[in-house]
């Protein structure tokens, strides 16, 4: 009788779960939790596994919406497994930032926080986004990291740094936001006018701001900058292999467009009556060539390279050449047999190279290496034969003569003539070896840009 199996005991032995508290937040709990392998239902989780869908014991508790992030051996012989389970951290920014100042200055504080966040959720912040609790303070730098521990398998950790803009002076010019990106110029002026004011514009005005003061009086603010930023990133089209170039740019409202070469999309956003952000992309060069392969089903012709003709007599009986029949002569009849020297057909799998190549311009078709085969065959009296579609070269087979004593066909000359195959013997065996087009198909891209790909096969 088999001894049942039993299990060492752990020890503390598992019971509710332990719950600890990561952040200064109550709300964000932690639950360490050990269950046993050696029962017969045991099955590792996927990490994310929602608690609610997972069976526990009663005294566990109830954390419907924690996920499982880590599991491991809780024991030497690996029968007790420890789980971990979290929620998502709330109200993180009530806490996650330390301070620093920007050149010292006590006006203009630097916020850092950190944030832990799902894997699957994350998505990088727009530049200049304001800090949550403190919005003078916008985003200037992000990072992503791992985590080094037990959330690593669902979380990361973000960095951001958000800085009080503008700055501290420094110097005669400071950064001011344009409907392009952070730029050097003129901080605000303020000027006290007289009330009735109304706000104006120009090209480098950024804002006329006119606040009423009392019924006599009103405080300008205007922002000005001398010259908009160019703002220009880079991506790469994967599918082309290119670098893509996105500019945007502060025009003139009144600025014609002319398309720059290569480029994919462009369109102008009016930003008010003075000017236009006008927003490209284009690549930096066309596509490099693309070389690949595909394996298909391919027939080479067959090839005619000589025909070789037989000729027989065959008696059958006299034939008299005298009133009295005292005097005769063989009968005959004359059989002509017409056998080709052929290197069939071939219907292999053939490599096809394929080349892809970018223009800017419709290009041309390359030219296709055609192939017109010659169906030989004749069906005469002296002789037949049908050696199906062929690569040849002028052929004439005959004349053959029936011999004059043939009783059927006595004196009959029969022959038969076939033109050359396009390209004919000579030409089609000077190939076989080398690379011929087999197609060739020009197709429009988009914005501009075509491509022209281009099938090659080695002759066999």
């Amino acid at each position: 009788m088999q001894p049942i199996k039993t299990t060492n005991a752990m020890n503390p032995a598992p019971a509710k779960g332990i719950e600890s508290f990561p952040t200064p937040v109550i709300d964000d709990v932690v639950i360490s939790e050990v269950v046993n392998s050696w029962k017969g239902d045991y099955q590792p989780l996927e990490y994310g596994t929602l608690w609610k869908d997972v069976p526990h014991a009663p005294n566990q508790g109830s954390f419907p919406e924690h996920k499982l992030v880590f599991q491991q051996p809780a024991s030497e012989d690996g029968q007790w497994i420890k789980r971990i389970w979290v929620n998502d951290r709330v109200n993180q920014e009530s806490y996650n930032y330390a301070i620093k100042y920007m050149d010292g200055s006590k006006d203009h504080p630097i916020y850092i926080r950190t944030f832990i966040i799902p894997r699957d959720e994350y998505y990088p912040l727009e530049d200049g986004t304001p800090d949550p609790l403190f919005p003078t303070a916008v985003l200037a730098e992000q990072e992503v990291n791992r985590n080094e521990g037990e959330l690593d398998s669902k979380y990361v950790t973000v960095t951001r740094i958000y800085e009080t803009l503008n700055g501290p002076v420094v110097s005669s010019q400071s950064l001011v936001d344009t409907p392009v990106g952070l730029a050097t110029g003129t901080l605000s002026k303020q000027t006290i006018i007289g009330a009735g004011a109304t706000p104006s514009g120009s090209f480098n005005t950024l804002q006329d701001q006119i606040t009423a003061i009392d019924t006599y009086k009103a405080q300008r603010e205007t922002v000005t900058v001398p010259a908009y930023p160019e703002l220009t990133t880079y991506d790469l089209d994967e599918q082309l292999d290119v670098v893509v170039i996105n500019e945007r740019t502060v025009i003139d409202h009144n600025t014609p467009y002319v398309a720059p070469p290569l480029v994919l999309t462009s369109n102008d956003r009016p930003i008010d009556q003075w000017k236009t952000l006008r927003i490209t992309s284009r690549m930096a060069n066309l596509p490099p060539v693309r070389t690949e392969y595909k394996t298909q089903q391919f027939t080479f012709p067959a090839i005619l390279n000589s025909v070789v003709v037989n000729s027989l007599n065959l008696g059958f009986g006299r034939v008299p050449i005298s009133d009295d029949e005292s005097v005769y002569r063989v009968g005959v009849n004359q059989y002509v047999s017409v056998q080709p020297v052929l290197r069939p057909a071939l219907s292999i799998p053939t490599s096809i190279r394929i080349v892809t190549t970018f223009y800017s311009s419709q290009p041309t078709p390359d030219p296709i290496f055609q192939i017109t085969t010659q169906n030989v065959s004749f069906n005469g009296s002296l002789f037949a034969f049908n050696f199906g579609d062929v690569i040849l070269n002028n052929l004439t087979i005959g004349p053959i003569v029936a011999n004059s004593f043939d009783m059927r066909y006595s004196g009959l000359s029969e022959a038969i003539s076939f033109t050359a195959s396009i390209p004919n013997r000579t030409t089609y065996n000077s190939l076989i070896g080398t690379e011929v087009v087999t197609f060739s198909d020009v197709e429009y891209y988009r914005s501009g840009i075509w491509f022209k790909r281009t099938g090659y096969v080695v002759l066999r």
